[in-house]
């Protein structure tokens, strides 16, 4: 299971979340949900 919690605008941390390696399906759903946010 995979969750991404962004509070305000508030993106300081993106750098350090974006080096996370998620196993197998999560990866997918982790980037998916990244690429959402930055939309």
């Amino acid at each position: 299971m995979v969750g991404l919690i962004v509070v305000g605008n508030d993106l300081s941390n993106l750098k350090s979340i974006k080096k996370i390696r998620h196993p197998g399906d999560a990866r997918k759903v982790f980037r998916n949900l990244l690429k959402e946010v930055l939309l």
